[in-house]
């Protein structure tokens, strides 16, 4: 959580990523990140971000993930930014 003047402007969730045994690495997953419009580009995402990496690899995490709706250009050019890359592609469809 970020705070200014005792006023949250961000926040982050983050755990580690369940995954079937046969893969053997252990995956940090970003849940939510999450800056108020009036504080982003101010370094509150990037505080947000490094304590999830930090937190990760005391977790002794061997990777991070983070799962980002499509269409949210901004939120995948941050997180590009910060090192993370394309890894896997879901396709659905409602029924």
């Amino acid at each position: 959580m970020s705070e200014d003047k005792g006023i949250i402007v961000g926040y982050s969730t983050f755990a580690i990523k369940d995954l079937p045994a046969w893969r053997l690495v252990r995956v940090a997953e970003l849940e939510n990140l999450f800056v108020t419009e009036k504080s982003r580009s101010k370094g509150v995402g990037q505080l947000l971000i490094d304590d999830f990496f930090l937190w990760a690899r005391m977790n002794k995490a061997d990777k991070a993930c983070v799962n980002v709706f499509f269409t949210n250009d901004g939120a995948i050019k941050f997180y590009k930014r910060h090192g993370l890359k394309e890894y896997d592609l879901i396709l659905e469809m409602h029924l």
